[in-house]
């Protein structure tokens, strides 16, 4: 149980932390390279087992049986469906109202700020070249 609440508690935090920093990626090129980037962090327990683990563990533990488990129901409704599209619910409206808006109206303003107001002007340069 003790092993199953750090695996639970790191699970959480990097998805936390994962998606903090793939909203804050101003770029699709910097996105991409972002996400590729958590995904070999997500994914380097799996690699280091694979390389360095022994062949003959490695087999034995694919061949294992796993338990067993019967959906819980409720009603007829499977209780895990059912919690895990509430909790992917509740996060994609977490990220978008508390991360995204945010970002998207500063973001916004900071076009505003950079790019309104009188935007018909000239420029010169001197004899030199330099504007």
């Amino acid at each position: 149980l003790l092993a199953q609440s750090g695996r639970l508690a790191i699970a959480g935090l990097m998805l936390y932390y994962g998606s903090e920093y793939i909203v804050y990626t101003p770029s699709v090129f910097d996105l991409l390279l972002n996400a590729v980037a958590l995904e070999i962090v997500i994914s380097v327990d799996e690699i280091l087992y694979a390389a360095m683990a022994p062949r003959r563990i490695q087999r034995m533990i694919s061949n294992a049986a796993g338990v067993p488990l019967s959906p819980v129901r409720f009603r007829g409704v499977d209780v895990g469906a059912c919690a895990t599209a509430l909790v992917v619910g509740a996060l994609l409206t977490y990220f978008t109202v508390i991360e995204i808006v945010p970002q998207q109206r500063d973001f916004l303003s900071a076009r505003d700020a950079l790019c309104g107001g009188d935007l018909e002007f000239v420029t010169t340069t001197d004899g030199a070249g330099v504007p």
